[in-house]
């Protein structure tokens, strides 16, 4: 079995970013979001956008990477975007390859976010998903995440369901199984 280490991102993982990023949304939303939508998903855009993130400051993003230093996973956090509730932080997005589904890593990039925001004077954590991912929305309940709000966004041409999920004491999602 491979080692999986959870490390900071540097500016130099922006390709592998971008990569598992496409690679897992047309994982996750095939059969959610529009087949056109999720085609027209651009490696070399997504990393583009990833160098903007790592080197903002607005954020922290943290990868699971295999002992050979593949990421497989990430997972990005920070301030709570819409100022609902001081102390807030929030998962702005976590996703991990689908062949690392199922070993904790999920569980860990989560946790590891949760530990960042909370030394950072986070006191709550916040998460969206869409509504129809339901094994997301089964991870986010199984971590103690309570459904809290729903918004619609939209994507492409598509309208769809948001829902979110909140810790109201961060320690929450910190407490071992």
């Amino acid at each position: 079995m491979t080692s999986i280490w959870i490390r900071p991102a540097v500016l130099e993982d922006a390709p592998a970013l971008a990569q598992v990023h496409v690679e897992t949304w047309r994982a996750a939303y095939r059969g959610i979001v529009d087949d056109e939508f999720l085609d027209r998903l651009d490696v070399a855009h997504r990393e583009e956008r990833w160098r903007q993130y790592l080197s903002g400051g607005e954020s922290v993003t943290f990868v699971a990477a295999t002992d050979r230093g593949q990421v497989v996973g990430f997972v990005n956090t920070g301030i709570e975007r819409e100022g609902l509730k001081p102390q807030m932080g929030e998962v702005y997005a976590i996703y991990l390859l689908p062949a690392y589904h199922r070993q904790g890593i999920g569980v860990r990039l989560m946790r590891r976010a949760a530990r960042w925001l909370k030394s950072q004077g986070m006191r709550a954590c916040l998460v969206w998903v869409l509504a129809e991912n339901l094994p997301a929305r089964q991870f986010y309940e199984a971590l103690g995440g309570v459904l809290s709000r729903e918004q619609n966004i939209t994507l492409g041409r598509q309208t769809l369901r948001e829902v979110a999920y909140v810790w109201e004491a961060i320690e929450d999602l910190l407490a071992e199984d």
